[in-house]
């Protein structure tokens, strides 16, 4: 990433005096060998913001880092996954010690305050998802829309696992129950469509709830690590994404 994009970015906020468990944040995320340069400059950005409380990696391929080489401010924890799977964010883990994580993808560069800003919509809201990344399946036969045109639309029915809070001890064991295994092996099948599996589960959890079952939390500018490289170093920003 561009150094002179980090300044702006990096608006670490004052340690939280006496704060708990229920104030506090786990960060996940997937990654590997191949994004470990880049892994490091997410931590140091994600470990400054005062409501994380530690970082779990899920790491899926190649020689693991030594936590100590990570440079976190944070407590950080290294899960090998046994298999290369995306629904390895999924797996129940008694190890985080927050009831709350924010699934984040490794490439995502939002501000401390987005992040504090969606937390207390869950707070306020803990059955529903709550995320950053909205899309709209609609249509016969269906179609699925990007964040562009749910935002002209200005409306949704997806939230995507890339940036998105859960209360992974609930929610977890009901992505890995037993029933859901063919939909699982799909997901395994294609390498696509955790998202949508993670959204069925919570629409029916949440059914007959006068709320809806996920909301999208505006955010005041995101990079995208990886679309950055693609474009040969230009800044890719989503402004306000959802209004």
């Amino acid at each position: 990433m561009h150094k002179s994009l980090l300044p702006s970015l990096c608006d670490p906020q004052p340690v939280l005096s006496g704060a708990d468990d229920q104030r506090l944040f786990a960060l996940s995320t997937i990654s590997h060998a191949a994004r470990l340069r880049s892994l490091r400059s997410w931590i140091h950005h994600y470990s400054r913001c005062s409501h994380v409380k530690e970082i779990l990696i899920v790491w899926t391929k190649g020689q693991a880092p030594l936590v100590e080489s990570l440079g976190a401010s944070k407590p950080v924890r290294l899960r090998i996954a046994p298999r290369n799977s995306l629904l390895q964010r999924f797996q129940p883990d008694s190890s985080i010690t927050t009831p709350v994580i924010l699934s984040l993808d490794d490439d995502i560069y939002m501000t401390c305050r987005d992040l504090q800003k969606g937390f207390a919509a869950f707070q306020a809201s803990p059955a529903q998802l709550v995320g950053y990344h909205p899309r709209l399946v609609e249509g016969q036969p269906l179609l699925y829309r990007g964040e562009g045109y749910a935002k002209q639309a200005r409306r949704f029915n997806v939230i995507l696992t890339g940036a998105v809070f859960m209360e992974h001890a609930k929610l977890f064991s009901h992505i890995m129950a037993a029933e859901l295994t063919p939909l699982r092996a799909l997901v395994d099948e294609l390498m696509n469509g955790e998202d949508l599996l993670m959204n069925f589960v919570v629409a029916n959890l949440t059914r007959g709830s006068h709320l809806p079952y996920a909301e999208a939390i505006p955010v005041t500018w995101r990079i995208h690590a990886r679309r950055l490289i693609h474009q040969g170093g230009r800044a890719y920003m989503a402004m306000s994404d959802v209004r």
